[in-house]
């Protein structure tokens, strides 16, 4: 974008210079003719002068057309490449260090992404720990997050005392914003990120794993109905639109998909 910027300031530039110089040189021209002729110009004469002036001017207009297209060609390479680069986007895992986000590349690597992530809400009514008196998030949650593209990410975050929060971000990670969280009745076990406005929630057997999602950025949830009532998500995959969820029970395996994001599940009994 700042490389974009600046090719349209230079170009901006050369053409305002190539009109000065082109209006500098009619005015000279004009000049040079009326200091040599101290007579009334001829009607030829101002057909001549005319005549250049037409010139320099379809000049001016032909430079300032293909300067319009070289800049639209400009800003359509660009956005090509941005959409080449969400296309190609690998998600990114997203971990907490004194509530400050960090993103985890495949090697390992952590990036920092923005500063200390405010407290839930409710924190402020609080008095345990210190949380009503919190500025940022503090203690040790169990995380789970995802950059699920360039601009969009999930957290979810667990305390010991089973309070599991709900976050999201809409520029890099940058900032987090609360959202509703569904109603567990344990802690989260595996969790699914779909997409920027997509996530499951599955919580453990100890409550027989019920599985949550939502479409709508986190504004409300359902259930998602299993195969069995004490069924146990075991994996979340996501392949473009695809969702595919592992489901056990004892010996019992179930595949389940769907490809509108959970709308609706084709269920697929496998035996071990």
């Amino acid at each position: 974008m700042r490389y974009f910027s600046r090719k349209k300031t230079a170009l901006s530039i050369a053409i305002s210079n190539l009109i000065i110089v082109a209006l500098a040189i009619l005015f000279w021209q004009y000049d040079i003719f009326n200091r040599s002729s101290t007579q009334s110009p001829s009607d030829e004469t101002k057909a001549l002068l005319m005549d250049e002036v037409t010139i320099i001017l379809l000049i001016i207009a032909l430079v300032v057309l293909l300067a319009a297209c070289n800049q639209n060609q400009g800003a359509s390479e660009q956005a090509g490449e941005q959409i080449k680069d969400a296309s190609e986007w690998k998600k990114q895992e997203i971990i907490l260090k004194n509530g400050v986000p960090y993103a985890m590349d495949e090697q390992g690597d952590s990036t920092k992404l923005g500063e200390a992530i405010q407290p839930p809400d409710e924190w402020k009514d609080q008095d345990l720990g210190g949380r009503n008196d919190a500025s940022t998030l503090n203690g040790k949650p169990d995380v789970q997050g995802e950059l699920v593209s360039p601009t969009d990410g999930w957290l979810v975050l667990t305390y010991t005392r089973g309070d599991t929060y709900v976050y999201k971000s809409a520029d890099g990670g940058n900032t987090w914003a609360e959202t509703n969280t569904p109603d567990l009745l344990y802690v989260p076990d595996i969790v699914g990120f779909i997409n920027k406005d997509c996530l499951i929630i599955a919580e453990k057997l100890f409550v027989g794993a019920p599985v949550y999602i939502t479409r709508d950025g986190g504004e409300s949830w359902e259930q998602i109905e299993m195969p069995d009532e004490k069924a146990e998500v075991k994996k979340i995959e996501v392949t473009d639109e695809l969702i595919t969820m592992t489901v056990e029970k004892d010996a019992e395996i179930w595949v389940m998909k769907s490809s509108d994001l959970g709308e609706s599940w084709s269920t697929v009994q496998s035996l071990q």
